[in-house]
């Protein structure tokens, strides 16, 4: 194989490798989120225990995002920002519901199988998307 050939197997590598870690990141944030308290959160804001799901959100996401050495000093940026993203467009008809966010959770506990499926549904499209955006953006 000759450096070229080398070179682009290494490039791809990379650019597959930074793809899947929105995947981990996701179960791990997840799984995360809905762990603490006694009382299970029932949405976003403070009042509905979103606080808990916060903070364990970007606790478990800051685990996944530091496995990537070229993210770990921006790992809480990206997580803070991953997370404002989904509040943020929850109230939108495009956006991910904490309801669709719990289901979600409740499903990778089950299948963590699932955050590789090829055509994922909505939901985990969308974080993956917010995750990369927020990559992109504290990029550099």
């Amino acid at each position: 194989m000759d450096t070229e050939q080398t070179v682009v197997q290494s490039k791809k590598f990379k650019l597959s490798k930074l793809l899947l870690l929105p995947c981990v990141a996701i179960a791990v944030m997840l799984i995360a989120a809905s762990c603490g308290g006694s009382g299970a959160p029932t949405g976003f804001s403070e009042e509905d225990g979103g606080d808990t799901v916060r903070d364990n959100f970007i606790k478990g996401c800051e685990v996944a995002v530091k496995d990537d050495n070229r993210l770990a000093s921006r790992a809480v940026a990206i997580c803070q920002c991953t997370y404002d993203m989904i509040v943020r467009d929850s109230l939108t008809s495009d956006g991910v519901t904490f309801e669709e966010f719990d289901r979600v959770d409740d499903d990778l506990r089950e299948n963590i199988n699932r955050l590789r499926d090829p055509t994922p549904d909505r939901v985990i499209t969308k974080i993956r998307e917010y995750m990369r955006d927020c990559i992109a953006d504290r990029s550099g």
